[in-house]
Protein backbone atom coordinates (compact mmCIF):
# COMPACT_ATOMS: atom_id res chain seq x y z
CA UNK A 1 0.00 0.00 0.00
CA UNK A 2 1.21 3.52 -0.81
CA UNK A 3 1.82 5.79 2.18
CA UNK A 4 2.82 9.40 2.53
CA UNK A 5 5.84 10.00 4.69
CA UNK A 6 4.73 11.63 7.93
CA UNK A 7 6.80 13.60 10.43
CA UNK A 8 5.33 13.58 13.91
CA UNK A 9 6.24 16.36 16.29
CA UNK A 10 6.81 15.57 19.95
CA UNK A 11 4.16 18.05 21.10
CA UNK A 12 1.42 16.46 18.97
CA UNK A 13 0.81 13.45 21.21
CA UNK A 14 -2.33 14.55 23.05
CA UNK A 15 -3.73 16.53 20.12
CA UNK A 16 -3.71 13.57 17.76
CA UNK A 17 -4.55 10.81 20.19
CA UNK A 18 -7.38 8.77 18.75
CA UNK A 19 -7.15 10.28 15.28
CA UNK A 20 -5.17 7.59 13.52
CA UNK A 21 -6.98 5.89 10.68
CA UNK A 22 -7.99 2.30 11.04
CA UNK A 23 -5.80 -0.26 9.40
CA UNK A 24 -6.97 -3.24 7.43
CA UNK A 25 -6.78 -5.46 10.51
CA UNK A 26 -8.97 -3.30 12.72
CA UNK A 27 -12.49 -4.45 13.36
CA UNK A 28 -15.36 -2.55 11.80
CA UNK A 29 -17.09 -2.55 15.19
CA UNK A 30 -14.64 -0.08 16.77
CA UNK A 31 -17.54 2.35 16.92
CA UNK A 32 -18.88 5.38 15.16
CA UNK A 33 -17.47 7.64 17.89
CA UNK A 34 -13.92 6.96 16.79
CA UNK A 35 -14.80 7.62 13.14
CA UNK A 36 -16.54 10.86 14.12
CA UNK A 37 -13.42 12.00 15.99
CA UNK A 38 -11.29 11.32 12.92
CA UNK A 39 -13.67 13.26 10.68
CA UNK A 40 -13.93 16.19 13.11
CA UNK A 41 -10.17 16.50 13.50
CA UNK A 42 -9.57 16.32 9.75
CA UNK A 43 -11.33 19.69 9.38
CA UNK A 44 -9.19 21.59 11.89
CA UNK A 45 -7.30 24.54 10.46
CA UNK A 46 -3.54 24.13 10.40
CA UNK A 47 -1.68 26.87 12.27
CA UNK A 48 1.70 26.51 10.54
CA UNK A 49 2.94 25.12 7.26
CA UNK A 50 4.41 22.17 9.15
CA UNK A 51 1.01 21.49 10.74
CA UNK A 52 -0.59 21.80 7.31
CA UNK A 53 1.85 19.35 5.77
CA UNK A 54 1.27 16.87 8.58
CA UNK A 55 -2.52 17.18 8.29
CA UNK A 56 -2.49 16.71 4.50
CA UNK A 57 -0.25 13.66 4.82
CA UNK A 58 -2.48 12.27 7.59
CA UNK A 59 -5.58 12.78 5.43
CA UNK A 60 -3.96 11.08 2.41
CA UNK A 61 -2.86 8.09 4.51
CA UNK A 62 -6.31 7.80 6.05
CA UNK A 63 -7.98 7.95 2.62
CA UNK A 64 -5.63 5.26 1.28
CA UNK A 65 -6.27 3.05 4.32
CA UNK A 66 -10.04 3.40 4.02
CA UNK A 67 -10.34 2.70 0.31
CA UNK A 68 -13.02 3.93 -2.05
CA UNK A 69 -16.05 2.02 -0.66
CA UNK A 70 -15.53 3.30 2.91
CA UNK A 71 -14.79 6.85 1.69
CA UNK A 72 -18.06 6.82 -0.26
CA UNK A 73 -19.91 5.55 2.80
CA UNK A 74 -18.35 8.22 5.03
CA UNK A 75 -19.32 10.93 2.56
CA UNK A 76 -22.88 9.65 2.21
CA UNK A 77 -23.58 9.37 5.94
CA UNK A 78 -21.63 12.25 7.47
CA UNK A 79 -19.57 14.52 5.23
CA UNK A 80 -22.37 15.23 2.75
CA UNK A 81 -24.28 16.88 5.59
CA UNK A 82 -21.32 18.85 7.00
CA UNK A 83 -21.06 22.56 6.28
CA UNK A 84 -18.57 25.07 7.73
CA UNK A 85 -20.10 27.52 10.17
CA UNK A 86 -21.30 30.65 8.39
CA UNK A 87 -21.09 29.16 4.89
CA UNK A 88 -23.75 30.48 2.52
CA UNK A 89 -24.88 28.87 -0.73
CA UNK A 90 -27.30 31.46 -2.14
CA UNK A 91 -26.10 31.29 -5.78
CA UNK A 92 -26.07 27.48 -5.65
CA UNK A 93 -29.68 27.37 -4.48
CA UNK A 94 -30.78 30.01 -7.01
CA UNK A 95 -29.25 27.96 -9.85
CA UNK A 96 -30.35 24.43 -8.90
CA UNK A 97 -31.09 23.57 -12.54
CA UNK A 98 -27.45 24.24 -13.47
CA UNK A 99 -25.93 21.99 -10.78
CA UNK A 100 -25.02 18.45 -11.73
CA UNK A 101 -24.89 17.27 -8.09
CA UNK A 102 -27.26 18.81 -5.57
CA UNK A 103 -25.47 17.21 -2.61
CA UNK A 104 -22.22 19.13 -3.29
CA UNK A 105 -22.90 22.82 -2.57
CA UNK A 106 -21.02 25.70 -4.17
CA UNK A 107 -20.16 28.18 -1.44
CA UNK A 108 -20.71 31.87 -2.13
CA UNK A 109 -17.54 33.18 -0.46
CA UNK A 110 -15.07 31.35 -2.74
CA UNK A 111 -17.29 31.02 -5.81
CA UNK A 112 -15.77 31.53 -9.25
CA UNK A 113 -17.81 34.22 -11.01
CA UNK A 114 -17.75 34.10 -14.81
CA UNK A 115 -19.06 37.16 -16.63
CA UNK A 116 -19.41 37.07 -20.39
CA UNK A 117 -20.81 39.86 -22.60
CA UNK A 118 -24.38 39.14 -23.60
CA UNK A 119 -24.95 36.39 -21.04
CA UNK A 120 -27.29 37.26 -18.18
CA UNK A 121 -25.95 34.71 -15.69
CA UNK A 122 -22.50 34.57 -14.04
CA UNK A 123 -23.01 31.19 -12.32
CA UNK A 124 -20.96 28.05 -12.72
CA UNK A 125 -20.52 25.48 -9.97
CA UNK A 126 -16.88 26.26 -9.19
CA UNK A 127 -14.93 27.34 -6.12
CA UNK A 128 -11.39 28.55 -5.50
CA UNK A 129 -9.65 26.03 -3.26
CA UNK A 130 -6.49 26.72 -1.29
CA UNK A 131 -3.94 24.18 -0.14
CA UNK A 132 -2.01 25.16 2.99
CA UNK A 133 1.19 23.55 1.71
CA UNK A 134 1.46 25.51 -1.57
CA UNK A 135 0.95 29.14 -2.59
CA UNK A 136 -1.27 28.41 -5.62
CA UNK A 137 -5.05 28.34 -5.48
CA UNK A 138 -6.97 25.86 -7.58
CA UNK A 139 -10.44 25.84 -9.08
CA UNK A 140 -12.67 22.84 -8.41
CA UNK A 141 -15.69 22.71 -10.70
CA UNK A 142 -18.50 20.37 -11.65
CA UNK A 143 -18.82 19.40 -15.28
CA UNK A 144 -21.62 21.40 -16.83
CA UNK A 145 -24.96 19.87 -17.66
CA UNK A 146 -25.84 20.00 -21.35
CA UNK A 147 -28.86 22.20 -20.61
CA UNK A 148 -26.81 24.73 -18.63
CA UNK A 149 -24.46 25.60 -21.49
CA UNK A 150 -25.71 28.80 -23.08
CA UNK A 151 -25.06 29.55 -26.74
Amino acid sequence: MVKCETRRDENRGAENKGTESRGAGDREGDGADREAQVVDRSFKVARTSQDAKYMVQHWVNRALDMGVPRLMEEFKYSLSKWQPEGMTVTAFLANRDKNRYLDVPCQDYRRVVVRWPGLPNDYIHANYVANPTVDNRFICAQVEKALSVES
